[in-house]
Order: C-alpha cells, then sequence, then structure tokens
C-alpha cells in the first residue's frame, strides 16, 4: 500500500477518535511483551480477525507490527464497518480470564454514529470474557437524538451491563483537590469556596479554574 493510500484510509478512523486511540494503545501493550509471549496472541488474533489483519495493519500502525501482514485496504467504501469487526474480533481473541483487559473510552458526548460503532458490537454480541469495557460521557450534552442513546437503551437491560451516574464532589473533597493541586493545607477550603460558583463543584472545572 502507498502511503497516501494509507493516510487516506486512517483518515477514516479519525486519529482523535477514542476508539481509534484505545486500539492503538492495547496494540502498544501486547507489543511490549517479551516475543516469547506474543506468539500465541498473534496466532490468536490473525486467525480471529481473518481477512480483516490487512485491514487492521492498514488502519493501525501497531497491529502492522503486531501481526506482521502486509497492509491492505481493500474496498474503502466499506472499511469502517470492517475495521469495527475486525477489531472487536481482536479484542475477544485477546482478553481472558488470564489476560483481561480494560477499554476506557471518554467523552463520548462528542461521538458520532461511526466511532460508536465498536461499542454497540461489543454490547451486542456475547460477553467478551476478561473484558471490561467502560465509557464515559456528559448526560447533560446527550439527548434523546444522540447517536450513543440507541444502543444505551437497547442494552442497558441487560445482565452485563452498568450504568453508573457520577456527581459532583461534595466541597470537601474539592478542597482536597485544590490542596494536592497547590501542595498546601492552608487556606485550600476558602479557595475552594470561592471557585465554587465558578466550578459548580466540577472536578475538571475546578482543575481548569486553578
Amino acid at each position: 500500500m502507498h502511503s497516501s493510500e494509507r493516510t487516506r484510509v486512517t483518515r477514516l478512523f479519525l486519529p482523535f477518535d477514542a476508539g481509534y486511540q484505545a486500539f492503538r494503545a492495547l496494540g502498544r501493550l501486547l507489543l511490549a511483551e517479551p516475543e516469547d509471549e506474543l506468539a500465541q496472541p498473534r496466532i490468536k488474533v490473525v486467525a480471529a480477525v481473518g481477512p480483516g489483519a490487512g485491514l487492521l495493519a492498514a488502519v493501525l500502525p501497531e497491529f502492522a507490527v503486531l501481526l506482521g501482514v502486509s497492509p491492505d485496504a481493500g474496498d474503502p467504501l466499506t472499511a469502517q464497518t470492517r475495521v469495527q469487526r475486525a477489531g472487536v474480533a481482536a479484542v475477544r481473541a485477546v482478553a481472558s480470564r488470564e489476560r483481561p483487559a480494560v477499554l476506557f473510552l471518554d467523552d463520548l458526548q462528542w461521538a458520532g454514529r461511526t466511532p460508536l460503532g465498536p461499542v454497540d458490537l461489543v454490547l451486542s454480541e456475547e460477553p467478551i470474557e476478561g473484558l471490561l469495557l467502560v465509557g464515559a460521557y456528559r448526560d447533560g450534552d446527550v439527548d434523546a437524538a444522540h447517536p450513543l442513546m440507541a444502543p444505551l437503551s437497547r442494552r442497558r437491560n441487560k445482565a452485563t451491563v452498568r450504568h453508573l451516574r457520577l456527581g459532583n464532589l461534595p466541597e470537601p473533597s474539592l478542597a482536597t483537590i485544590v490542596a494536592d493541586m497547590l501542595h498546601v493545607q492552608r487556606g485550600a477550603a476558602g479557595l475552594a469556596e470561592a471557585i465554587e460558583p465558578h466550578t459548580r463543584d466540577n472536578p475538571y472545572e475546578t482543575l481548569d479554574e486553578i
């Protein structure tokens, strides 16, 4: 595959897409293992993804090294769907009770329908033993029309799905964050109280304010 074609295919899977970054991170974790321990996972992934191995190699640089196959994107019109299925198949081949894996996808409120494809696949198929998939989103930024709502509503009552709502921090915990960030003890509570109207006890906005 020419470098221009590789670039064009990779752009289909936005480099800032959480799923794209998560699969690349998984590839790096596998490559960090000793070569003698990597042989078996490599065989299992190649067998699981089948013809999709070339596509994974074309889109994810780490998997090109891991799988040792030539990049082959195939038809770019179907590449997005195929790489999602190949990625989930790779995770299914790698994750197990002996080799647990955690995939954390943040800021799903900004994700479109395509980046959410792997999430829907994991939730709709048989559970992947050894995999913990964690997705985080701001419910205030997600309405009934958001692409995230469809897979969530379909799978919300599955025994393997847990929906946790995290509220803002209480004021004492906010003061602890301020104290830790500024490496001070005295005055942290007063500063936390002063910035609270601007942050509404939200940890992320508190760090921005500091």
